[in-house]
């Protein structure tokens, strides 16, 4: 066992413990406590004395702060292989020059100076060529330098709780920053100079007076991870819904009294906090957004004055009644709306394609047929509504009757031939075929060979973990599908842990294969094109988890 390996805590009386004695063995006794422990038996115990003396511990809370920094420089060599130095909480004006006299200089990959005096940003960092990762969190510092450069090569940089009000121009020379967190400061703007980070995954923002946003920051498109909340944002410019990767978003107490027309290019989106906002209404293209169903976290538009009775019923319902009801509105509505196309500051071409072609799950109103592609998703809306009270009937029903009577049908008013429109669900189908026959197969056969190949708890661990993000696209097919045949096949607890995981995981990818196996023979046999296009849906659902991988 290693030495600090924690098992489990036990207790040992004080009159039994024999000091001058060798190695002595001891049975565990919990105490006369109802405590579960984690180790069992007996305890092999040592005092070892020097000088019939015990040794004193010093503790580094008591050291002056000069002290305490080469205690820690120490530690950092001895412990941590000069990777990771905490400077956390020591009360420091400035980086202590130790640490450029040591072998640190040469191998410091990480530091930690949050919560120290710092009124300055430390310029005296670009000493460390290694440094990636920085935490000066907690101090004073009023302002960022004008020049970056020495610090290009930083992935993390964390500022929260300072006293900056300006972001400069020189935020541009970050071009490897991951991981961005300035939250808490005085921010009054966003310096646009923010989309030329295009690594930028992961932006905590909030409790800063901004306002606005510039609409550079859609060209952000690696953003994963944003936090906007408390900043009295009024606005929503429509360029920030091309951070297309986004899966949480966080916009919690603003002042927003409409979100951006194309939100649904966020197709992405497993988390968006809308609490405390003025919102009286949310766009059709949100029912695009299907992650936001997940039970525990979805869409959260609590405390806002939503004029929809029953949008405010499901909200009470839970999450994914909510965007069930949000989905179904906008296919009521004549589907999937076209999304309003912008041109987005320091955005490269490509990324201005990626905004509303393959990476996007807009789906455009074209007259003709469009071919089916495994990279890119088919595009189809129906130009007249679906009655709300038969879903299923041809919503060119109307038309054509009255032009069978002689009735005029202005020219722009005509609707497209029904044959064409038969084309255009047969291009679904096929989509779907292919894309669950030709792609998810294959992934999934890469998958279920990566996990027969596991011999460790840790690999099993991840693919496990992996594995859960489809739980809500599978949970939300049970609920679009007829009932289909699957059934786990049911685990010997006597097993070791390493073969019960391995099957636990293998169960999933059954289920996923059986799953997707449904979805294809559903859309091949319905005559419904709404259903098809549910199974659209459905399928997109998966490719995201798919795309992950």
């Amino acid at each position: 066992m290693a030495r600090d390996e924690y098992l489990g805590q036990v207790t040992l009386s004080a009159f039994d413990l024999k000091t001058n004695e060798g190695p002595t063995w001891y049975r565990v006794d919990n105490g006369g406590k109802k405590m579960k422990l984690a180790v069992s038996g007996d305890l092999l115990i040592e005092f070892l004395q020097q000088d019939n003396k015990p040794q004193k511990r010093i503790s580094v809370s008591n050291l002056n702060p000069s002290d305490q920094v080469k205690v820690r420089v120490d530690d950092a060599i001895k412990m941590g292989n000069g990777l990771d130095l905490d400077l956390s909480a020591i009360n420091i004006p400035k980086v202590p020059s130790i640490v450029f006299e040591t072998n640190l200089k040469n191998t410091l990959t990480k530091i930690n100076l949050e919560f120290n005096g710092f009124t300055s940003f430390p310029m005296e960092l670009e000493g460390l060529p290694h440094l990636t990762v920085v935490n000066l969190t907690g101090n004073s510092i009023t302002s960022l330098p004008s020049v970056m450069a020495p610090f290009r090569n930083w992935t993390e940089l964390y500022l929260n709780g300072n006293q900056i009000t300006v972001l400069p121009d020189s935020i541009q020379e970050f071009v490897k920053l991951e991981k961005f967190h300035i939250s808490n400061n005085g921010l009054t703007a966003i310096n646009p100079n923010i989309g030329r980070l295009k690594k930028l995954e992961e932006f905590l923002c909030s409790g800063n007076p901004l306002g606005v946003l510039p609409a550079s920051i859609g060209a952000c498109q690696a953003m994963e991870i944003l936090d906007l909340s408390g900043c009295e944002l009024t606005s929503i410019p429509g360029e920030f819904t091309y951070m297309t990767r986004c899966l949480e978003l966080n916009l919690a107490t603003n002042f927003l009294t409409e979100l951006p027309q194309s939100i649904g290019r966020m197709h992405r989106l497993c988390i968006l906090n809308l609490s405390d906002n003025q919102l009286s209404d949310l766009p059709l293209s949100i029912g695009l957004c299907i992650g936001l169903g997940n039970l525990g976290s979805g869409l959260n538009v609590e405390r806002n004055p939503l004029h929809d009775q029953t949008m405010k019923d499901k909200w009470r319902l839970g999450p994914d009644q909510l965007l069930d009801y949000l989905e179904k509105r906008m296919m009521t509505a004549g589907g999937a709306p076209k999304l309003e196309e912008f041109d987005v500051p320091m955005a490269t071409p490509k990324e201005k394609r990626g905004g509303s072609g393959t990476n996007s799950p807009v789906i455009q109103r074209k007259a003709a047929p469009q071919p089916a592609s495994l990279t890119s998703i088919p595009q189809f809306a129906s130009k007249a509504p679906i009655s709300p009270a038969n879903p299923n009937r041809n919503p060119f029903a109307d038309v054509v009757k009255q032009q069978q009577m002689g009735v005029h049908v202005p020219a722009a008013a005509a609707p497209a031939p029904v044959a064409a429109m038969d084309d255009k669900i047969n291009t679904l189908k096929k989509w779907i075929g292919q894309t669950i026959s030709n792609d998810f197969r294959v992934k999934l056969s890469k998958i279920q060979s990566q996990l027969d190949a596991c011999t460790q708890m840790e690999e099993v661990l991840k693919k496990a973990t992996d594995m859960k993000k489809f739980k809500p696209a599978i949970e939300q097919a049970k609920t679009q599908l007829p009932p289909y045949d699957f059934q786990k096949a049911a685990l010997n607890p006597n097993e070791p842990k390493l073969v019960l995981l391995k099957k636990a995981v293998d169960g999933v990818i059954s289920e996923v294969s059986a799953t997707l196996k449904a979805i294809q023979q559903y859309a091949e046999t319905t005559p419904h094109s709404k259903d098809v296009i549910s199974m659209v849906q459905l399928t997109k659902s998966f490719k995201t988890t798919f795309d992950e991988f």
